[in-house]
């Protein structure tokens, strides 16, 4: 899936800053063969969760007598830590229109032969299912994410209809606003840019870390004076620390 969410943002000369790359990242601040990180562009937030095939009626589901026919579904289970979390960081990145998007996501298929299948043709993203997390009530109660072949998605316990907006598309979007953002004077190009700082400033104090400059400072070094970079990896590792996984895209030039 991470392979189809890379080949979406490469259409705009983006490249996707994920953890696998950070300590590569460090070593040669170039990623790739000859590619060159030209700037930041935005956040991509993407929190994958195992799906459950439900083929029959079951005494006792949770699902079964709203979906009323085979689906998937995945569950938020009570009090859960990570909701809370993903739904500030999709409040304080949507509040000033940042180019970023926070989204679960989970696979609506189950046998192997078509998971091979839909890696083979690349249509993981689009037969996969989600919502953003203020799609779910925060309530502390548990809910399930449901989906419901071909297109049908809503949360339980109180149904909550989910628009299906198709991931491509809201990336293809977000990755056109990013690059524009980022069409301007050189002298600003390698500062902050604001979806990254306010992931800082939202995720540092979970890691016992509350001063962003500081962790600029601390990262600095290892990417030659680059402080959007610096910043980056910060929050992707802090995202790492609490069990997100965030990925940072950089515009490239090759």
């Amino acid at each position: 899936m991470t392979r189809e969410v890379e080949e979406v943002l490469r259409r705009h000369g983006q490249t996707l800053i994920a953890p696998p790359r950070i300590p590569s990242l460090r070593e040669e601040r170039t990623l790739g063969y000859d590619v060159r990180l030209d700037s930041t562009a935005m956040a991509v937030i993407l929190q994958f969760k195992l799906g459950e095939y439900v083929s029959r009626s079951r005494t006792g589901s949770a699902t079964w007598p709203h979906a009323g026919a085979p689906h998937y579904r995945t569950t938020f289970p009570a009090g859960h830590h990570q909701l809370p979390i993903l739904q500030r960081l999709e409040r304080r990145l949507a509040r000033k229109g940042n180019p970023a998007i926070v989204q679960y996501l989970a696979p609506a298929f189950h046998a192997d032969a078509d998971f091979t299948q839909k890696y083979l043709a690349r249509t993981i993203l689009d037969d996969s299912y989600g919502c953003r997390p203020s799609s779910v009530p925060a309530d502390g109660l548990a809910h399930h994410l449901v989906r419901v072949a071909p297109a049908t998605t809503f949360i339980l316990s109180e149904r909550v209809e989910v628009d299906p907006e198709p991931l491509a598309l809201t990336l293809d979007v977000l990755a056109l606003r990013a690059r524009r953002l980022t069409q301007r004077e050189d002298s600003t190009r390698h500062e902050v840019p604001a979806p990254v700082r306010v992931l800082a400033e939202a995720l540092l104090p979970e890691t016992n870390d509350t001063d962003v400059d500081a962790m600029i400072e601390r990262e600095r070094g290892a990417f030659e004076g680059r402080d959007d970079l610096a910043a980056a990896v910060g929050v992707i590792e802090a995202g790492a620390a609490i069990g997100l996984s965030i990925g940072i895209t950089a515009h490239v030039v090759k």
